[in-house]
């Protein structure tokens, strides 16, 4: 990095000093990002008496991006011949393949480099989204019992890289013009997801309170890739144009599951100014597929318990919880090469 970048500032090209704001910047990999995002929902409240009222929530949201953009801010720097050292082992490090070459292949590969502009890290994504959701309540009021009833709809679809530029471009060289070389990973994800859920508040007695819920979840998911194949596009293709003209393949995966998961828990008030309570419940996170690979839903089960009160004639508020939970199979967003 530092002889690509030194080769870089001889030829002219301008560096900000530390936690100094340049006077320019380097943006021969930068095009216009397009960003567009919007949301609405409507929702409807009716009384129909005393006890009982119904809500409807639905909502529609929609995002689209498109961009490319330098990741590191070093991109398109030209490729230096004082680099290549750097790039046979940053090259047998990466690659398995390329470190078994006799060292004459390695190092006439890195010759072939030398004048080029080169992406350390860059990203040059499109994608577009829009999802549809609808929630349906019926709330119940009674001296013994407070109960919601309802239902959740949720569509989504995700249409990713439709333009077929590789959605992240790292450690190779850009042809003339800069463009992202075309390596098409055309992504299509479809998400339903139907659940219906009840929750309940039984007023057993003045003081004491018994709360049960549950909540049933249908979730289906159909994810698209399409790429190019060896089968159908040989590795020794490497132009864009040559790219474009291989025929695409397409692989679909599949996934769907059902879920239940409950709440139960007490609040007991021994006087007006003093709640004890405890309450167990289950959740979840919905599985999926990355390609071939499937990964298992995300499932908590927690537990808290606690006490509220205000004493001494309300000169002291007291408020203690303890709690504890339990993941399995959690899951973390990640970065990575597409």
């Amino acid at each position: 990095l530092n002889a690509i970048t030194d080769a870089a500032v001889a030829n002219g090209m301008p560096l900000a000093k530390p936690n100094t704001r340049p006077d320019s910047v380097w943006n021969s990999y930068n095009t216009d990002l397009v960003q567009f995002q919007e949301g609405h929902n409507l929702t409807i409240d009716f009384q129909v008496n005393d006890q009982i009222s119904i809500k409807n929530i639905a909502a529609y949201r929609s995002s689209q991006v498109t961009s490319t953009v330098s990741l590191l801010g070093i991109d398109a720097l030209p490729f230096p011949q004082s680099a290549t050292d750097e790039f046979i082992a940053l090259s047998a490090v990466s690659s398995p393949v390329f470190a078994a070459l006799p060292a004459a292949t390695q190092q006439a590969i890195a010759n072939g480099e030398v004048g080029r502009n080169y992406v350390f890290f860059g990203s040059g994504p499109n994608s577009r989204s829009k999802q549809w959701s609808n929630e349906l309540q019926i709330n119940y009021d009674s001296d013994f019992l407070t109960l919601t009833l309802g239902a959740v709809y949720f569509k989504g679809k995700d249409h990713i890289n439709e333009h077929g530029m590789q959605n992240t471009v790292r450690f190779t060289n850009l042809p003339v013009g800069n463009a992202v070389p075309f390596l098409p990973g055309i992504g299509y994800n479809l998400a339903k997801s139907l659940a219906g859920f009840a929750q309940g508040e039984f007023h057993v007695t003045p003081q004491l309170d018994i709360i049960l819920g549950g909540r049933f979840t249908n979730d289906k998911k159909v994810a698209e890739l399409t790429s190019l194949s060896t089968a159908t596009c040989p590795a020794s293709i490497t132009t864009s144009a040559g790219r474009q003209a291989c025929p695409l393949v397409t692989n679909t995966f599949n996934y769907k599951d059902n879920q239940f998961d409950y709440l139960a828990g007490v609040n007991f008030r021994p006087t007006d100014d003093v709640l004890v309570y405890a309450k167990y419940s289950t959740a979840y996170v919905s599985g999926g597929k990355v390609g071939p690979i499937t990964f298992k839903p995300e499932q908590a089960r927690s537990a808290e318990a606690g006490l509220k009160a205000d004493l001494l004639d309300r000169r002291l508020r007291v408020n203690l919880a303890a709690f504890w939970a339990k993941y399995k199979d959690p899951q973390t967003p990640q970065g990575g090469n597409t």
